[in-house]
């Protein structure tokens, strides 16, 4: 009976692992956004300020999330090394609002309650950093796949309203899955 059980854990995972998040696509076209909130360049600032006492500041892209945490606007912002979009990087639980120029940097806005700092442009633009790559990792039947890989980069979290964003504190979590 374990045997079995475990036959049916294996197959699942190996379907899940198979799911559309590993094919290979072309690069969705992004609405882009202006800021609509003087709080954007701030805590972007604050963020690229912070993450250059530690690291190098060349190819990275701002993640940017936005979510209503009761009676309050919560701005989680992280920084991702291009490096890092090597798979199909899509958000399984926040959608994506747009893309947002900042000093010649992306800036990926995730979650709805983005309308609250970014009014989208009208325009549209194609981020090829996010194309699904085929996933290279190739298995022969019967092998048990590798674990995924964990990926929590440095996180900066601000909360407040559309007017005025206080930083709130800085960890570590994948701000988009």
């Amino acid at each position: 009976m374990r045997y079995i059980y475990f036959m049916i854990t294996v197959a699942a995972f190996n379907i899940s692992c198979s799911s559309n998040k590993n094919v290979i696509g072309k690069a969705p076209n992004i609405e882009l956004l202006s800021a609509s909130s003087t709080e954007v360049e701030s805590i972007l600032e604050y963020v690229r300020d912070a993450y250059r006492q530690d690291h190098e500041f060349t190819d990275q892209v701002f993640i940017l999330r936005t979510e209503k945490v009761r009676d309050s606007l919560e701005v989680i912002v992280s920084l991702y090394d291009v490096s890092d979009f090597s798979n199909c990087f899509q958000a399984s639980l926040f959608p994506l609002f747009g893309l947002y120029k900042f000093n010649a940097k992306s800036v990926l806005v995730y979650g709805n309650d983005s309308r609250k700092l970014f009014k989208k442009t009208g325009e549209r633009m194609r981020f090829v950093l996010l194309e699904c790559k085929k996933n290279k990792t190739e298995m022969n039947n019967g092998e048990i796949p590798y674990p995924p890989e964990i990926f929590e980069p440095i996180v900066w979290i601000f909360s407040g309203n559309s007017n005025k964003l206080t930083f709130r504190e800085q960890t570590q979590f994948n701000i988009i899955e």
